[in-house]
């Protein structure tokens, strides 16, 4: 039976088996290989990726999925770098790494701890012509306020909310984000 991208053997009477009596096939190579049951914290990894590759020279075992998540997270690093050019001029066109990250296949936290791994922060947007120095536009109720009435965030290029203190308090009595 294949589920998951996976091969499973039934074999009812292993200790690890699901209820409907199936294991999976490269935690039984291991096993067999090792001369000894796996522990359910210990993790089979396939080293070219191919889920269904269950030969012993394709296994890997780490202890811990921390170990496992690590290990394909460094692969994820290095895949984004062939997409370095593209991820750039995406990103620092204001898209989303979240929008980024399903175009080049990938997770937009990974994406995320690229950029920040290359050190690279998205470029300011050019500031709004009708803003004088000490004003900046609420995208919620459409005005020039002086910047005082702007809740701080340090994730913005201006280091200030996109709202009013006005309009966030309004959404915040009307349950919205």
């Amino acid at each position: 039976m294949i589920q998951r991208g996976y091969k499973y053997i039934r074999c009812v009477d292993h200790p690890h088996a699901t209820t409907r009596g199936y294991v999976l096939e490269h935690r039984l190579i291991m096993e067999e290989y090792l001369g000894r049951y796996l522990t359910p914290e210990e993790v089979v990894h396939h080293k070219n990726g191919d889920r269904l590759d269950n030969n012993i020279e394709n296994l890997q075992l780490l202890t811990g999925k921390g170990a496992h998540r690590k290990l394909h997270e460094a692969d994820k690093q290095y895949y984004l770098d062939d997409f370095r050019d593209y991820i750039l001029k995406r990103y620092n066109s204001g898209v989303g790494a979240h929008v980024i990250a399903r175009e080049v296949n990938s997770h937009k936290s990974c994406v995320l701890k690229w950029l920040k791994k290359n050190n690279i922060k998205r470029r300011p947007p050019k500031k709004r012509v009708d803003c004088a120095e000490g004003y900046k536009w609420c995208n919620v109720c459409k005005q020039t306020l002086m910047i005082e009435n702007f809740y701080p965030n340090k994730n913005t290029y201006d280091g200030l909310r996109n709202r009013c203190i006005d309009c966030a308090k309004m959404e915040a009595r009307m349950g919205a984000r």
